[in-house]
């Protein structure tokens, strides 16, 4: 496995973002057996419940009583301070967006880049963000609560970008924004993979989500029923029927 891997067995929580949230599997790990996320795989996991998000999706994997550790590399993530687990590459985007309503949205991209020490680098890839996602340059100094739920989404990606993840955590970045934008969402998201990020993909939108996904498990109640490559799944007749309407 490689040194910025992840692993991932028993009852335990990757780390907490503003509101607490974190990613759990079950013993089986992600990769079922050796719990390992490989490095630039894109990975999707898909569910159908409403609740079925980064964490409430994985929360019911364990049963009562279950121990276990949560590794990214060499870091103990159920011991790491929130800021080291960023530091070490592992960024979460939440469901919801989660941006600050109040703050621009320049101010929520400075948010992104917190962590690192490398300001001057920081303030350049700031820059080169609101030229790779005009949108976000041409409202570099609105409150970002004036963004739509699809711009918000975009700043949100974009914020942690900034973090320069190694591994990226998307909780159902399509939930809630319109059919256009959930094209450019899943534009940026394929971009994003294609220029080496390694990325694990929660999302309800199973079309798009096998479409783009390396890797796909099927989530429901907690449970891992289904996984292989995603055509594979794209392909198979129970997929098609329960999520594809086929």
């Amino acid at each position: 496995m490689p040194r910025d891997g992840a692993t991932f067995s028993g009852r335990q929580c990757l780390g907490k973002s503003q509101r607490d949230r974190g990613l759990r599997v079950d013993r089986r790990g992600i990769e079922h057996r050796n719990g390992r996320i490989r490095r630039r795989n894109q990975q999707a996991d898909l569910g159908a419940a409403e609740d079925d998000s980064l964490c409430a999706t994985l929360h019911e994997t364990f049963d009562d009583g279950a121990i276990g550790v949560a590794r990214f590399g060499a870091l103990d993530l159920t011991t790491a301070a929130p800021d080291r687990i960023v530091r070490a590459g592992l960024v979460q985007i939440p469901e919801g967006r989660e941006i600050l309503a109040r703050l621009t949205v320049r101010e929520n991209l400075e948010l992104g880049a917190w962590a690192r020490r490398d300001s001057r680098s920081a303030h350049r890839e700031i820059a080169g963000s609101m030229e790779q996602f005009p949108i976000l340059g041409q409202r570099r100094d609105l409150p970002a609560g004036q963004l739509s739920g699809g711009e918000q989404q975009i700043l949100a990606i974009a914020r942690g970008l900034l973090a320069r993840p190694k591994l990226l955590l998307l909780d159902e970045p399509s939930l809630g924004l319109a059919p256009q934008m959930v094209d450019t969402v899943f534009e940026v998201i394929q971009r994003i993979h294609n220029e080496g990020v390694t990325i694990l993909l929660v999302e309800q939108n199973a079309l798009r989500a096998l479409e783009i996904a390396d890797r796909a498990y099927v989530v429901e109640t907690g449970r891992i029923l289904l996984s292989g490559s995603g055509a594979s799944l794209r392909r198979n007749p129970e997929v098609q029927k329960a999520y594809l309407g086929g």
